[in-house]
């Protein structure tokens, strides 16, 4: 049909045929490979001796949750307007390419816009503490430092993950891997940067003396400002709001005029990768442990941390504040032979040995009966569960979702049961 010509029909001109052909990538949908793909490919190389593209793009196709193809007889549509509406035009972006793997068709709710709105407002939140700072820390502006000048564990880590993450996100858009693309920014920036930099931050930009505080906060401004460049192209009105208000504008300037970021590798560093992925995998252990024995929230405790390995001590104990403020940790002892406490909990990290004393922060015969009576409750829960799954008429009735939802609560039970008891066992332990 006359639709195999579009390339090059609607091109009145030769020099509109030598400027936009052939062009570099056609975005459609695998349905209509044969229909219309090939056929503009096969009327290309017979009119014209070339094809009219470089490179096709396929993407899935949009379908209900129920995986039935949208149309307006099901009356299963989602307006897209409507969407924009209720939850923004970047949650409705971010949502779809998030959902967009690789030629996969999506199977969508509008529940599912939530998780591009909670992402929006994650990326808010972050620029509105870092603008909170400005206030009152004077000259901090967006500010590439200068490698030779950064001696702090968390920023060598967060401008080595920083730059890695650039380049992990530039290949995923070039290879049209935008959902790889997209998961490179929203785990860096919603891990790296909110959960752990400026958590990590937060004591230098409080209490450091003014030249450290400017050093912190432009550093944590460029990293904000290098983010919301890579994020740009998928939730572009958040991030020009943003891009605005990091520092003063000329009038017109706009974010979709900045170069792109490209990674530097004069700041790749594997060391502090590695040392700063040991502190956090310890301030994690130490939370698992307080959250396990449910010691209160408000409630310091101490730790003790015990490594054949010197430098790993001198780590360590150089970082005793990121402990302090991010585990709750009262007093921290690390040595190579330190006395391991009575009665506490422990764990093992990378051959790191971690003792949480737990004597007088908890009454422990309070707390094993608290585990027994919740096991208890769990094993009548999977008790009830299972009489259900073995009632043959339930069986016949209940449509597969339903007892798919009753398995996977039997499950999420054992699997609290056994943390739950392994808890207890190491209360046993303790005597």
């Amino acid at each position: 049909g006359s639709s195999a010509l579009v390339p090059f029909s609607t091109m009145t001109s030769e020099s509109d045929r030598d400027l936009y052909l052939p062009s570099t990538v056609l975005v459609t949908g695998y349905d209509i490979i044969f229909f219309w793909v090939a056929r503009m490919i096969m009327a290309g190389l017979e009119f014209t001796g070339e094809a009219p593209f470089r490179q096709v793009y396929f993407n899935g196709i949009v379908r209900d949750e129920h995986g039935r193809k949208m149309s307006k007889s099901l009356g299963n549509g989602i307006d897209p307007i409507d969407v924009i509406e209720k939850y923004s035009a970047d949650a409705l972006r971010f949502t779809l390419v998030d959902l967009s793997a690789e030629g996969q068709d999506i199977h969508l709710a509008e529940r599912q816009f939530e998780l591009g709105r909670n992402f929006s407002n994650k990326v808010w939140n972050a620029f509105r503490f870092l603008a909170m700072q400005s206030q009152s820390i004077s000259g901090a502006e967006p500010l590439k430092p200068d490698i030779s000048g950064v001696h702090e564990l968390a920023d060598q880590w967060i401008l080595s993950r920083y730059h890695k993450a650039v380049d992990g996100i530039t290949d995923g858009l070039e290879k049209y891997k935008l959902h790889d693309a997209m998961n490179s920014v929203y785990q860096f920036f919603w891990s790296d940067f909110c959960d752990w930099y400026l958590e990590l931050i937060k004591d230098r930009l409080y209490n450091g003396d003014e030249k450290t505080k400017k050093f912190t906060l432009s550093t944590a401004l460029y990293v904000m400002e290098g983010i919301v460049k890579l994020m740009h192209p998928i939730v572009p009105f958040l991030t020009e709001e943003i891009w605005q208000r990091l520092k003063p504008r000329k009038d017109g300037e706009s974010i979709m005029r900045q170069s792109w970021e490209y990674a530097d590798p004069a700041f790749y560093d594997d060391a502090a990768d590695k040392n700063m992925e040991l502190v956090k995998e310890l301030i994690v252990a130490i939370r698992n442990i307080r959250s396990e024995m449910n010691v209160p929230p408000a409630r310091k405790t101490d730790a003790v941390l015990i490594t054949p390995e010197t430098a790993t001590v001198k780590l360590l104990q150089n970082h005793a504040s990121y402990f302090k403020n991010l585990a709750r940790v009262e007093t921290l002892t690390v040595g190579t032979k330190p006395a391991k406490p009575k009665l506490s909990a422990s764990a093992v990290v990378a051959g790191v040995e971690l003792f949480v004393p737990l004597e007088g922060i908890i009454d422990i015969e309070v707390e094993k009966s608290r585990l027994q009576k919740e096991i208890t409750r769990l094993e009548g829960q999977i008790q009830g569960i299972t009489q259900k799954l073995l009632n043959n008429d339930f069986i016949a009735k209940a449509p597969p979702q339903v007892i798919e939802k009753e398995n996977a609560k039997r499950d999420n039970f054992n699997h609290s049961i056994e943390k739950l008891q392994a808890n207890l066992k190491q209360l046993n332990a303790l005597g």
